[in-house]
Formats: C-alpha cells, sequence, structure tokens
C-alpha cells in the first residue's frame, strides 16, 4: 500500500473509529447507570453531520466527548467506571480485532489494534486539552485524590 494512503487510512478512518469506540464506552456505562447522555461528540470545532445525539465535527479525526447529566451523589466507584468506559471498550475493540484478525489477514487490523493501545495510553495520561477540558486520566487522577482525602 501507498505509505501516504495509509497514513491518511489512519488519520481520516481508523482514529476516529478509535475514537467513536471510547465515546461509546463512557456513554454505555451512563446509561447503565441511569443517567442522561446529551450529547456524543467526533471531534472538535462546529459540527459536520449530525444524527440524533451524535455530532461528528470538522476536525473530526482530534479527540471526542461526551457529555451527560449525573445525579448529584454518585458513588465514586461509578463515576470511575464511567471515566474508564472508553478505555474498557478500546480494550474489548483491541479483543474483538483480534478474534477477527484470526480469521482475516490484513494489515489494517494490526493498525486498528496499534492506534486502540495509543488511544488508551493517551486517555490514561492525566492533561487538559487545548479546549480546556480534562482527559479521563486527570478526572480519574482528581477522583482518587479525593477519595483519600474524604
Amino acid at each position: 500500500m501507498d505509505f501516504s494512503f495509509k497514513y491518511l487510512l489512519i488519520a481520516f478512518i481508523f482514529f476516529p473509529i478509535c475514537t467513536m469506540v471510547h465515546e461509546l464506552g463512557h456513554a454505555f456505562f451512563i446509561k447503565l447507570w441511569g443517567w442522561k447522555v446529551k450529547k456524543i461528540q467526533i471531534g472538535w470545532g462546529d459540527t459536520l453531520i449530525s444524527i440524533g445525539r451524535l455530532s461528528i465535527n470538522k476536525i473530526f479525526f482530534i479527540s471526542g466527548a461526551t457529555s451527560y447529566e449525573r445525579p448529584d451523589k454518585v458513588s465514586k466507584t461509578k463515576w470511575a467506571i464511567v471515566l474508564l468506559g472508553g478505555v474498557i471498550f478500546n480494550g474489548f475493540f483491541i479483543g474483538v480485532l483480534y478474534l477477527v484478525s484470526l480469521f482475516f489477514k490484513t494489515e489494517y487490523i494490526g493498525i486498528m489494534n496499534f492506534l486502540s493501545c495509543l488511544y488508551i495510553l493517551w486517555c490514561l495520561i492525566p492533561y487538559t486539552d487545548l479546549q480546556g477540558r480534562s482527559s479521563d486520566g486527570k478526572q480519574l487522577l482528581s477522583l482518587l485524590r479525593s477519595a483519600k482525602t474524604s
């Protein structure tokens, strides 16, 4: 495969898929606890496509977010699971892709698995992004610190 075509696929197709899986992980646990998912966004910027609560933004190949309403009183365990929901789903996705790779031999599955692993690591690093949003790792670290002081 042509070098540049492979990297275009990674940037514009594979990475947004990893983001979608990740955000669906958060949404799954949010719904599991009975909270309300307001919106799932893939990317930054103005909305490019909107389908129900899902919006794909103009810069769709960078990050994502799930906005939701949660009750005032939430157990720290449930909150931690919501924060880790994206990482859990990315891990599950890696497992599914591995099983698929047993039947279909293609380099694309390996690329998706690699990106999913990177996505997991990236999301667990505590940082604030350019839009001022805290990463899952930063939110989880804050939650763990508050659990020790409570």
